[in-house]
């Protein structure tokens, strides 16, 4: 299958593709270090920005609102009994109750970004070794700068700090395009290990890349996006399992000791 052509959306800018291994570290040690800036990793060329509601929601749904509200409710009845303490503690209100259902693989209109370009890193060279991965990045603080303050900011307060699904899908009825990071929620192990944070937006079909790239359009060193070729994949595998980025470390638990011993196999990635 040939690879899928890659044109980043307006304002992000394009690094230049790196075939080696030597040049794929120095890209990412170029990133690396940057307080403010949040990073994504995407294991092939996806067309658009979408969370995984996104993707599932047509762009004619009827009631995409009510939609995702019964699949919330579903979920919040039938989850307590399976949860932590720690879980447990921020299933009161709506952003807490996404990161919950995100964490467990449910689709939400949360997207996933790290505060580590390593984990990010992991996350575009650890699927799909045949084809070219991605690793978006941009300054969250410059964002919010370059944004000005409108009234989409109190509808996307609204959803965020909503306590139930009925307050949730009222705010999530305005007609009114909104993005921006979520507070940093690490209440499970796997958002600890992964230093995990959100963008989240209005409507849930957004695309996420589209909005942040809207607000640099005259700022292209703060949005950035690398090429990582499929070629280089499998050297890339194998630095960062010699810097304990493996599955086994991201995702705590047997699920990720299996996935780690997938990598093993799919990498050549020597073990003791």
């Amino acid at each position: 299958m040939p690879d899928r052509i890659f044109n980043p959306p307006p304002g992000w800018k394009p690094l230049d593709r790196q075939t080696t291994e030597r040049g794929i570290i120095a890209q990412l040690m170029h990133l690396s270090s940057r307080p403010s800036w949040l990073y994504r990793g995407e294991p092939r060329v996806f067309p658009e920005g979408l969370t995984s509601l996104g993707r599932f929601l047509r762009k004619d749904a009827p009631n995409p609102v009510a939609a995702e509200c019964q699949t919330i409710n579903w979920f919040v009845h039938r989850a307590y009994q399976h949860l932590r303490d720690s879980e447990h503690r921020i299933m009161d209100n709506m952003i807490g109750v996404l990161t919950i259902m995100q964490h467990h693989g449910a689709p939400t209109r949360l997207l996933d970004w790290s505060k580590s370009v390593w984990v990010a890193a992991y996350h575009s060279a650890s699927n799909d070794p045949d084809e070219d991965g991605l690793l978006w990045s941009y300054d969250a603080r410059a964002y919010w700068k370059n944004v000005p303050e409108k009234a989409w900011q109190s509808v996307l307060e609204d959803l965020m700090h909503a306590k139930d699904s009925k307050s949730y899908g009222k705010a999530a009825e305005a007609c009114v395009e909104a993005l921006g990071p979520s507070g940093i929620i690490q209440c499970t192990d796997r958002m600890v290990a992964q230093q995990g944070v959100f963008t989240f937006g209005n409507p849930a079909r957004i695309d996420h890349r589209e909005m942040i790239g809207r607000a640099f359009l005259e700022d292209t060193d703060s949005a950035m996006v690398m090429v990582v070729p499929k070629e280089t994949k499998r050297p890339l595998m194998r630095i960062l399992h010699a810097m304990n980025i493996t599955a086994a470390a991201l995702f705590p638990g047997i699920n990720g000791a299996g996935r780690t011993v997938r990598e093993i196999a799919q990498y050549a990635i020597a073990v003791d």
